[in-house]
């Protein structure tokens, strides 16, 4: 029964003249009232994508990812992969540290602590995507999941651009 019916029931039964229980029911709302309020659905904080991208690069050649995993339980989370319909390998990087065009692998798994964001971005850590499964393009959007070893998947729509 939805909330709402069940305050309104609640609401017909506690009013005055409503039989010689009326006294009962009256004492017996407030409760009743609270356990409904308890058990009423509460936005759940989850872990979540914002602020995302993919950089287009023409043809079929790699393309980085960049977004912010955003931790809103109140527990840590573990970051452990990720994968995509669109490429068949995706890999995590950290950036570089001098002016070289070396890929380095980003120490993996990560944990993103309550009320932490994890930054991929630009000239930081990115997720390198590999082998195209079909034709990327500005304007397009890819679908990015990212695994976690204590938490559901989290599935984030990235926006292709230049």
């Amino acid at each position: 029964m939805p909330h709402n019916a069940i305050i309104a029931r609640l609401q017909r039964s506690t009013m005055p003249g409503c039989g010689r229980h009326a006294g009962l029911r009256r004492a017996g709302a407030l409760p009743v009232l609270l356990l409904v309020a308890a058990l009423a659905p509460v936005q759940a904080q989850e872990v979540s994508v914002r602020n995302g991208h993919i950089g287009w690069v023409p043809g079929r050649l790699p393309n980085r990812a960049y977004f912010e995993v955003v931790n809103g339980t109140r527990k840590p989370v573990t970051l452990v992969g990720a994968r995509s319909p669109h490429f068949a390998r995706i890999e995590f990087k950290a950036a570089p540290d001098n002016d070289l065009f070396i890929l380095e692998p980003l120490d993996m798994p990560q944990v993103i602590r309550p009320d932490e964001t994890l930054a991929f971005r630009p000239g930081g850590p990115y997720l390198l995507l590999l082998v195209q499964s079909d034709w990327m393009e500005p304007g397009r959007t890819a679908t990015i999941t990212l695994l976690f070893s204590d938490h559901a998947p989290v599935h984030a729509e990235l926006p292709i651009r230049k």
